[in-house]
């Protein structure tokens, strides 16, 4: 058995200025000695409603299986550190800064009012034709510093494709207009890794409703992304489909990355979190829900 992954050590004392404010975790911005530049956020708020709900395994477990399909993702590591001048040890996830240096970042909110001139406020034009038109209409390209990149996905509309079947895959919820976004490298714009997966693998639900729980129903009641359609949100298997009607032979190249993915490679990615971090019923019902989504996204 492989060993458990790290759990990296932040120092308050390395705290950068940069503060972030966004979301409902804290997190702030530290220089760690190894990681370099990174971004360290709780596992849970402090007052968490639910209490077995945390998002550092779901991070983790989503870039490991990120890196098994070959996409460009941010890297997150499992870790422990404190919060400004709190004393209290704080169970969390880094996520190292993976944006070079002096490149201007837009988010995608930013970058489709610039480009489509849409109005955002209108929930209607965030839809999965309007960000790949997007990022076609502006030649956004693959990111640089990519190592894996695959034959036949050579724009970034086509690899934005694979970001939603990940999302479909693990079913995240949370791909919203900040979640996303392109980067300004020299002269031109690139599509920044994707990042931030902790609303994923059923992550924010009671463990003591899982063992109970069809896979079928969870999927089709439970699962919504945040692409529109009218007024209505779309399921995350959903947009993987809508993103294959116009990108067809990118989704064919995704869905044989997909098929590479071994139920023992996932399982090994589980094994791996360290005791307390996850609950064997959130880990069971995770590896059940991947396997259910799989065999969905290649047979549909």
């Amino acid at each position: 058995m492989d060993a458990e992954y790290q759990i990296y050590s932040i120092d308050p004392a390395l705290i950068l200025d940069e503060q972030v404010e966004d979301g409902m975790l804290r997190k702030d911005w530290y220089l760690h000695p190894t990681l370099g530049k990174c971004l360290f956020k709780e596992a849970a708020p402090t007052q968490a409603i639910i209490s077995d709900a945390r998002t550092d395994w779901t991070e983790k477990v989503v870039n490991e299986i990120a890196n098994l399909l070959s996409l460009p993702v941010a890297r997150y590591e499992l870790a422990t550190g404190y919060f400004g001048r709190a004393t209290k040890l704080v169970e969390g996830v880094v996520s190292i800064n993976c944006i070079p240096d002096n490149a201007q970042i837009l988010t995608g909110e930013e970058f489709l009012t610039q480009v489509l001139d849409s109005n955002l406020d209108d929930p209607r034009q965030y839809t999965v034709e309007n960000v790949l038109k997007a990022l076609d209409l502006a030649d956004v390209k693959i990111p640089s510093n990519w190592q894996q990149q695959i034959p036949g996905i050579d724009t970034s509309a086509k690899l934005f494709v694979g970001y939603m079947m990940l999302d479909c895959l693990v079913n995240n919820s949370d791909r919203h207009d900040h979640n996303w976004g392109v980067m300004a490298v020299g002269d031109n714009l690139e599509l920044i890794p994707s990042f931030d997966h902790g609303l994923s693998l059923g992550s924010t639900d009671e463990d003591e409703d899982k063992p109970n729980l069809s896979l079928a129903d969870y999927v089709n009641r439970y699962s919504q992304s945040c692409f529109q359609s009218g007024y209505n949100k779309l399921p995350t298997l959903t947009i993987f489909d809508r993103a294959a009607q116009l990108y067809p032979a990118a989704a064919i190249v995704w869905q044989e990355r997909l098929k590479q993915v071994t139920s023992t490679q996932i399982t090994a990615i589980f094994n791996r979190i360290p005791d307390g971090r996850i609950t064997p019923i959130a880990a069971k019902f995770a590896i059940d829900l991947l396997a259910y989504n799989l065999e969905r996204i290649l047979t549909d």
